[in-house]
């Protein structure tokens, strides 16, 4: 969709890579919110709450935390609800 919207002259270069990127960011998040929910039983809000509040005591990115934990698949180092 991104390209169809590219070679209509709708999306400059730069913005569809962009999108593209907010695209798999937004997928590895909702990944990680799963494991999340599946480890610790907690509801998408929760899980969601445990990932923003880790990325704020590492001071990183949410989605740089959640590649991690949707690659690893460990939240020990998390912090809990």
């Amino acid at each position: 969709m991104i390209a169809a919207l590219q070679a209509d002259g709708i999306l400059s270069g730069e913005h569809a890579a962009h999108l593209g990127q907010t695209l798999r960011s937004s997928r590895r998040i909702g990944a990680a919110i799963g494991i999340i929910m599946v480890s610790r039983k907690v509801t998408e809000a929760d899980a969601f709450s445990i990932l923003s509040k880790a990325s704020q005591q590492a001071n990183r990115k949410l989605r740089l935390l959640a590649d991690e934990v949707a690659t690893t698949g460990d939240v020990s180092r998390l912090p809990s609800a």
